[in-house]
């Protein structure tokens, strides 16, 4: 295989898991492709939770799941709940994106990274300034 073709695949692969396939515009979404958001999240802290279950194959209430059973009870305090589920997510994601060659070169794969930066400063619903009326 050739280099050319190699970016391709990867091209391909990136597109794939992050879901921003902009090729396939022809399909409609369904509620059952949106999950339900997570009440104590930001809609930007929602957005890259949803993005982390898509890439790692599992529903965010799995996500959610693991977090609150696999964890100690001192990172599910209240105070910094969101904050460490939204790190606990992300975290699984990059394992698994950063294990495929070439990740840096993929577009989606950096505005993931640049939404968890953001989202990360502002994780809860809380933090979120309200919209102008």
């Amino acid at each position: 295989m050739t280099n050319t073709s190699n970016n391709k695949n990867d091209n391909h692969f990136f597109k794939s898991i992050l879901f921003f396939d902009n090729n396939n515009n022809n399909k409609k979404s369904s509620d059952a492709d949106s999950p339900k958001p997570i009440a104590l999240l930001s809609s930007l802290a929602n957005s890259v939770v949803y993005r982390c279950s898509k890439i790692l194959l599992i529903p965010t209430e799995e996500l959610q799941h693991r977090f609150e059973t696999e964890l100690p009870d001192v990172v599910k305090q209240p105070s910094t709940y969101t904050r460490n589920f939204l790190g606990f997510c992300s975290y699984q994601a990059l394992n698994l994106v950063t294990a495929h060659p070439d990740y840096l070169s993929d577009k989606e794969f950096r505005c993931l990274t640049f939404d968890m930066m953001l989202a990360w400063e502002a994780p809860g619903v809380k933090n979120e300034t309200p919209e102008p009326r």
